[in-house]
């Protein structure tokens, strides 16, 4: 069996504009073409147009040696379901189809997920995936400032009676 040369990386967590952020500070820093692949233009409701549009963006990116990039890709992995009637069979054979594709792809390819979602383990073993999770920028939350009704006022020492 031959080792796969591609990889996969996962970004989660943060914004969606710092995940945009990260994928092509990489694809500058290795030199390559960042492919941004819109899931709404791939997906079809017409039967086996899916599996056509998904491997149309793999033929580019492997002529070209661009980078795929599927932002908010927990919305097609999360697609997966039990199956209850064929229109659910084919749903999940479309996304079996681009796990299959993501696999067989030997460039690389970068997911991005909300955080929520545990993409990687739709893969095999054998492909490379490897997952960047970052956190939203949280607000700094500082202590209130003491008012006027907050401050302790100082104790009066008491006399000393002589």
């Amino acid at each position: 069996m031959q080792e796969p040369s591609g990889a996969v990386i996962v970004l989660s967590g943060a914004t969606p504009l710092r995940r945009q952020k990260a994928a092509e500070v990489l694809a500058e820093e290795l030199q390559l073409d960042l492919a941004s692949v819109d899931l709404s233009a791939v997906v079809s409701k017409h039967a086996g147009e899916t599996e056509k549009n998904v491997n149309r963006v793999f033929d580019m990116a492997n002529r070209h040696g661009s980078i795929l990039f599927f932002d908010e890709a927990d919305a097609l992995f999360g697609k997966r379901t039990q199956v209850h009637d064929a229109h659910d069979r084919y749903v999940n054979a479309e996304v079996s189809h681009l796990i299959q594709c993501i696999e067989d792809h030997q460039g690389l390819v970068i997911l991005t997920s909300n955080g929520k979602s545990r993409i990687e383990e739709a893969f095999s073993p054998e492909k490379p995936v490897i997952v960047l999770g970052g956190a939203s920028k949280k607000k700094a939350t500082s202590k209130p400032k003491p008012t006027a009704k907050t401050v302790a006022k100082p104790k009066k020492k008491a006399a000393k009676k002589k």
